[in-house]
């Protein structure tokens, strides 16, 4: 990510160290922001007034955990956890968080389990974080759904979509194996607090679709 002075942040896990990096101007500077067991898969966001908001999936032998940290003035807060599941897959790009307009955050991510899987998300105001909550469900019998379900948050950010909306895309695989898959693509309301209808936006029965990508134009529109 990059901050309204131009400096680039690059997040890394490096042995059992989650590494912050920084370049200006052709000066890199690094530190560490928390020690983890277990994989570690990042994503950032800067608010208006250059705060860093982090997030970073981590196992601590029992429960995949989500955790978050943000950097203010320069100093990292302590790591906290903000989703937590037993059994859960994390992926390098099985979640994603995103930040509209009035700096709110939101993160959308996966749960697998061996009968279904979940679609959930959760989001950051002044008052904290909110409880984890469901945007789909979807029972999958005895077969395994696509594991490596690609997520995107994109806010729209403009006076178009009020700046407060979420949109969310992902792939699903729906059946057992690597056919069938389809991306959906669901909003978010920040005024009514709810989600629309997942929307089967995309499908090829003949490709393994394992990554969506999205932006919003000026006009509030996902693309």
């Amino acid at each position: 990510v990059v901050d309204s002075s131009g400096v680039v942040h690059i997040f890394a896990k490096l042995g059992n160290d989650l590494v912050h990096y920084s370049y200006d101007n052709g000066v890199a500077n690094s530190e560490t922001i928390a020690s983890i067991s277990g994989y570690a898969h990042q994503s950032a966001q800067i608010d208006s007034n250059d705060v860093i908001h982090l997030v970073w999936t981590s196992f601590n032998g029992t429960d995949a955990e989500l955790n978050y940290s943000e950097n203010s003035l320069g100093t990292w807060t302590a790591p906290a956890v903000i989703a937590s599941t037993p059994d859960w897959e994390a992926t390098p790009y099985s979640y994603s968080m995103g930040i509209n307009g009035q700096d709110e955050l939101m993160v959308v991510w996966q749960e697998l389990f061996t009968a279904n899987h979940y679609m959930k998300y959760l989001y950051k105001t002044d008052a904290g974080w909110t409880s984890p909550a469901i945007i789909q469900s979807t029972e999958t019998g005895t077969g395994s759904p696509n594991s490596e379900l690609a997520v995107m948050v994109s806010c729209a950010g403009t006076p178009g979509d009020e700046g407060n909306n979420f949109h969310a895309m992902w792939t699903e695989q729906f059946i057992a194996g690597y056919m069938n898959p389809c991306v959906r693509y669901a909003k978010f309301d920040r005024g009514t607090e709810t989600w629309s209808s997942p929307e089967w936006v995309a499908d090829d029965y003949t490709h393994y679709q394992d990554w969506s990508d999205m932006m919003v134009t000026s006009d509030g529109s996902a693309r």
